[in-house]
Order: C-alpha cells, then sequence, then structure tokens
C-alpha cells in the first residue's frame, strides 16, 4: 500500500457519472492493452511471408475475439455483482460508542479541501503535494475515487501514504457517486477505518460518512449526499431524483446538529453533490430537505462538477433561502474547457484558463479537446475569523475571501484577493455580499 499508481488523463476524459459506464471503464485499460500486443502479431508481413502472415492474422483475429467476449463477460458479471449486491448498509451515530458525530475543533487550525481527487492523475498528485506542503491540521476528501471506489482503487489512488495527504490531527472523506457504483463497500469498509482523527498517532476511523467539525466561533457541516447514486440501469439517466439525504442523516441534522434554534453559529456546508449549477445537472431535492437550515448556511462547497466556479446568493426557482456555493470539483480531473453557462445563477466566475500542459498530454488521443486547472482550497480558522484560499496545481493562489463571525449566522465576508484571474461573470462583491 506504500506505492501509487498513475492514470493517464485521457483514459478518465469524459468519466460517465454511470455505474453501468463506469465499471465499463474499470476493464478498458486491460482490453487495451492486450489489444496492442495482438495488434503487433496481426502486422502486415513482407509478400513472400503471406501465408504466415493469413494465418498469424487469423490467430489474431480469434484471440481478438476471445479477448473482447472475455472482457464483455467480466464487465457484465462486475456489473451484475456490483448492481444486484445490496448497498453497504449505511452507519449511524445514534446509539453507537463513537459519539454523535460531532468533533471539536480547534480555535485555530489549517484544513486543506479538494472534491473529486481520487483520479490516479499527474494533476491529482501534483495538488496533493501542494495541499500537504501547508501541513495542515484536517483534511477533507468531498469524494469520488474513480472508476467505481472499489476496494483496489482506493488501495491504489487514495489510501498509501503518498496519495491523499493527511491531516496532523486528523482526515475525513464524504461519499461520492462514484464510490458508491460499487455499493460503497471500497468507501465504507476500506477508507473509512484508515480516517477519522487522529490518536496516539494513529487514524481512530472516521465513523460515518457524515460529521460536524466545529469550534465556538464555527460549525462545518459535511454531508453524504451520494449514497443513493446507484440505481437500476437507465433508472441512473434521472440521479437529479434519486439524489437526497438518507433518513437517518435527517434525523442526525435536526435532533443533533441543529438541535438548538438559537445557536448562530455560521455554518459552511459539504458535500459531493451540487444544490444548483449554472452548467449541468441540479440536484434540487437536496435544497428541499435542507431548506430548514439553509438560513444558517453562509457558504455551501460542493464537488461533482469537474470545475471552479462562484455563485452569489442563490437558489433554484421556487426553493429558498438563497446560498452562496463554491463548486471545488476540480481536485483531480483537470476542467474540460468549452463549456458555457446555460441557465441564470448568479455565477460570478469560473476558472477557463487553458494548461498547456494538460492539453498536450491529452492531445495524441483527444486532438480538440482543451483542458484547464485542478485546483484546491484552505481554510484558515483564527477564532472568529475564517480566511479561505483557493490555488491551482501549480499552487497559484486564485482567490481569497474573509468571513468574520460578528455574533450572526451570515458572517461579514471581504475579498482582500479578487479572482481576477478567472472569468468574470457577475460582480465580485456578490461572492460574499
Amino acid at each position: 500500500m506504500s506505492d501509487i499508481h498513475h492514470r493517464e488523463i485521457h483514459h478518465l476524459r469524459g468519466t460517465p457519472r454511470s455505474a453501468i459506464r463506469s465499471v465499463r471503464r474499470t476493464h478498458w485499460q486491460t482490453v487495451k492493452d492486450q489489444k496492442s500486443v495482438i495488434q503487433k502479431l496481426a502486422a502486415p508481413l513482407p509478400r513472400k511471408k503471406a501465408l504466415q502472415a493469413l494465418r498469424r492474422r487469423a490467430l489474431a483475429v480469434r484471440r481478438h475475439t476471445t479477448l473482447l467476449t472475455r472482457a464483455t463477460f467480466d464487465w457484465l458479471s462486475n456489473y451484475l455483482r456490483f448492481i444486484l449486491r445490496s448497498r453497504h448498509p449505511f452507519p449511524v451515530y445514534a446509539g453507537s460508542a463513537e459519539g454523535n458525530g460531532i468533533f471539536p475543533l480547534e480555535s485555530q487550525c489549517c484544513i486543506a479541501l479538494a472534491g473529486d481527487w481520487g483520479s490516479g492523475t499527474t494533476n491529482a498528485y501534483k495538488v496533493g503535494d501542494a495541499m500537504r506542503g501547508w501541513e495542515p491540521d484536517y483534511t477533507i476528501h468531498l469524494g469520488d475515487v474513480y472508476y467505481v471506489g472499489s476496494r483496489e482503487e482506493f488501495d491504489r489512488y487514495f489510501l498509501p501514504e503518498a496519495a491523499w495527504p493527511r491531516g496532523s490531527r486528523g482526515s475525513f472523506a464524504l461519499n461520492g457517486n462514484h464510490e458508491m457504483y460499487s455499493g460503497g463497500y471500497g468507501y465504507f469498509e476500506r477508507a473509512l477505518p484508515q480516517l477519522g482523527l487522529q490518536y496516539k498517532s494513529k487514524p481512530a476511523g472516521q465513523p460515518a460518512s457524515y460529521f460536524c467539525l466545529e469550534n465556538e466561533h464555527w460549525r462545518i457541516v459535511s454531508l453524504d449526499t451520494a449514497y443513493y447514486s446507484r440505481t437500476l440501469p437507465f433508472l441512473e439517466l434521472f440521479d437529479t431524483y434519486f439524489i437526497r439525504l438518507h433518513r437517518a442523516q435527517l434525523d442526525w441534522l435536526r435532533e443533533t446538529v441543529f438541535r438548538d434554534a438559537n445557536d448562530l453559529r455560521p455554518v459552511l456546508l459539504l458535500s459531493h453533490h451540487n444544490w444548483y449549477s449554472a452548467f449541468e445537472s441540479e440536484y434540487r431535492r437536496l435544497g428541499r430537505e435542507l431548506q430548514p437550515y439553509l438560513d444558517k448556511v453562509f457558504l455551501w462547497i460542493w464537488a461533482h462538477e469537474h470545475r471552479f466556479s462562484g455563485y452569489g446568493l442563490s437558489a433554484p426557482a421556487g426553493q429558498g433561502p438563497a446560498v452562496r456555493a463554491r463548486c471545488l470539483g476540480h481536485g483531480g480531473m483537470p476542467v474540460e474547457l468549452g463549456h458555457h453557462p446555460k441557465r441564470e445563477r448568479r455565477l460570478v466566475f469560473s476558472d477557463d484558463r487553458f494548461n498547456a500542459d494538460s492539453t498536450r498530454e491529452i492531445s495524441a488521443v483527444y486532438r480538440k479537446d482543451r483542458l484547464g486547472y485542478c485546483g484546491y482550497a484552505v481554510l484558515l480558522l483564527d477564532g472568529p475569523l475564517l480566511q479561505i484560499e483557493y490555488y491551482d496545481e501549480d499552487n497559484t493562489q486564485l482567490m481569497v475571501e474573509v468571513w468574520e463571525n460578528d455574533g450572526s449566522a451570515q458572517p461579514k465576508g471581504s475579498l482582500p484577493v479578487p479572482p481576477e484571474r478567472l472569468t468574470k461573470y457577475g460582480e465580485w462583491e456578490e461572492l460574499v455580499s
């Protein structure tokens, strides 16, 4: 488990949000590698050896057919194994020895965040090294280990010591839709026991896929929005309806986290899925379920979309209260450029910068594609002040926002470093007003 593994960017291009296609991706590279050997066997020979060439080509065709048949069978059997197997049971805090899911947070600390990081790309490891350079007290992954979050994929691309950066006091990971494509067993049984708070220099284990970190000034509520991601074939096309919070998680929010209506500490909400978007699908059911608490949320950071973007106070039509948001889904999957906003959601900025190195890496396979940057964020807590800094994979600072707890649920915000390197769609002040 000490060695990390790499994937080429083009292997993950257009990674599908579909269990059946993601399972297929787990086998495709093996098939591709074996096909290259077969193609060499079938290479044309000099004319005088035409008979031998014909025989070799016939052998290659037979082997190719056998390979594809076997690969298709492997893919189908694995898909059926994943889809027919029940989801991993949903862990709960109620009545457990692990407490109530609320963990104390120091008044001064550093927390590093990244989403969709578990890709195994060079970009992901650059982001991980940059995060590690902060020597953070805590790290939080916003979900997605590709392609299906199996035990093997966690062992290769997330859990090795040189892979996902660990915080000196603890590391946490949220559930993502790709983890659930294999039933969540890799995430719940392999990853969570190796995460959580540090205890005697070892991780004590993350008890559940949702948790709250808090001190006297701030609350960081982190939710599992992905548990119901996997469903029957074709029904996954309607995932915007199926994505919802587990009933036990809603009970936890009501009975534990927001039990005291007079608690006005500002809430930073973390999740994998987005409530709204100017670019892609919206998971509006999440907003309806969280509606009683949104007036206490001053900022919602999510992932899922492979981009870095920021929104002012916004909400889908007919829903509310409005919430500011940042999309941080570019931890290990470079932004695919060329996508334009398709709906009005008070989008303020998006990172549309051209990354020549990543584009060059993918150009041999996808000549017309243009890629952007990966990146991460750092939360710096200092009493009533919370500073959030955003960086790309080259550790270029893109934006800094500062929030000051003034005793209300909606703290005062300012932008000492506006995101002027990024594409502007609205006024910078909307990010904090």
